[in-house]
């Protein structure tokens, strides 16, 4: 059989014959059993929850009169023994092939939380909606009393969460659009309830509708203090405070991965000139890039390497290329020069001059500046000392 709490009372029999129990208290009863969930309920329990506002004489004879009509019921449908009376109670008879919609919801959610926590979205919006699929309205909704609105209020607080991690999962999929119908439904429903209204507010602006995010904030913001005189939580603060800024983090996970992302096209320097791998290598093992030919901003036909690619590179400035005949043998980058006479400068304090001068690959020949030094390209280095000169 399949019996139905999140909506109205559903009972149907494995063909499909619907069970109706005859009234509103034989209703109330069988709702009750099910909460039980197969166990015996206390006929004692029974009666002080369904009769405590009846004026009944005799409550125990009249719960007796209606478990027999419910038995009649069930009977006329072809389940004629799953109301079973002993240990000072009754129960409803579960088999093991039965189904009852909020056993299948909550062992949905269970299952959706750990594949949540295992970071597998799709198994977990999937587990999740599967349970969400099994609402058909207001859980216990046609039926009244303390045991019922209790477990309304109980079913309808897992449904709520339900909701919002199925968001979660699907924000992490990147499915924000879609999520926004289903999120302000639910942000309409329960106004005060302010993890929705923070997943709408993501879903939103994910979308594209920053706008918007903002005012459902605001909106939120108005109902609480209208309402309860408070203000929104530090979390929902929080997001506020990120939408305005346009925190990247708010973006999500699922942007392309530095692996899967197209390659960058070359950087341009000069007129239809672009870098390219320079083939040379430094005195300790790194390898160089140079700019290809071309002539640099403001006239000059000299070649430029980027600065980004030295090893190491330089920690005084960040350039975009570096005159190559400002490039000492060893790897180690130059500032930029500011005029057309360039400046040599020292280079760090961690890299030596003399392993910076002269490598095997470096095409050198002697310079008869004083004291001795090596000549690269067009500039003199000294061995020995890194003192700070120009060149006119």
């Amino acid at each position: 059989m399949r019996f139905g709490l999140l909506g109205r009372l559903d009972v149907l029999t494995g063909t499909g014959v619907a069970v109706r129990p005859p009234g509103a208290l034989p209703r109330a009863i069988v709702a009750r059993l099910l909460l039980g969930r197969g166990a015996v309920v206390q006929r004692d329990v029974i009666i002080d929850e369904l009769w405590w506002e009846r004026e009944t004489k005799d409550p125990v004879n009249a719960l007796q009169v209606q478990v027999t009509k419910l038995r009649s019921a069930f009977a006329a449908a072809g389940e004629p023994d799953r109301f079973v009376s002993g240990h000072g109670g009754y129960r409803l008879v579960l088999a093991d092939a039965d189904e009852l919609d909020t056993v299948l919801f909550e062992d949905a959610l269970r299952e959706g939380r750990d594949h949540l926590r295992a970071q597998r979205y799709d198994a977990a919006e999937q587990r999740l909606r599967a349970g969400l699929s099994r609402w058909r309205g207001r859980a216990l909704d046609d039926l009244f009393g303390r045991p019922f609105d209790a477990e309304r209020t109980r079913l309808e607080g897992l449904r709520a969460a339900a909701v919002e991690e199925a968001a979660d999962a699907g924000l992490a999929l990147g499915r924000a659009a879609e999520l926004v119908p289903e999120l302000a439904a639910a942000v309409r429903e329960e106004p005060l309830r302010e993890g929705v209204r923070r997943r709408y507010m993501l879903a939103l602006y994910r979308s594209g509708r920053h706008t918007e995010a903002l005012a459902a904030y605001e909106e939120g913001r108005k109902i609480l203090d209208v309402e309860l005189g408070a203000d929104p939580s530090p979390e929902l603060r929080s997001l506020h405070s990120s939408i305005l800024r346009h925190d990247p983090s708010l973006r999500g996970t699922t942007s392309v991965s530095p692996a899967t992302a197209p390659a960058p096209p070359p950087r341009r320097h000069a007129e239809g000139t672009s870098c390219a791998p320079w083939a040379r290598s430094s005195a300790d093992g790194t390898t160089s890039r140079r700019c290809g030919s071309g002539s640099r901003p403001g006239g000059s036909s000299r070649s430029w390497v980027p600065a980004a690619s030295a090893r190491p590179v330089s920690r005084w400035k960040s350039a975009a290329c570096w005159p190559r005949d400002a490039m000492p043998c060893g790897g180690w980058t130059l500032p930029r020069p500011t005029h057309r006479a360039h400046r040599r400068a020292s280079p760090p304090p961690s890299v030596s001059p003399t392993r910076a001068c002269r490598p095997a690959s470096c095409p050198t020949t002697p310079c008869t500046a004083s004291p001795p030094s090596w000549r690269n390209g067009t500039s003199c280095w000294p061995s020995t000392t890194a003192s700070t000169s120009s060149t006119r």
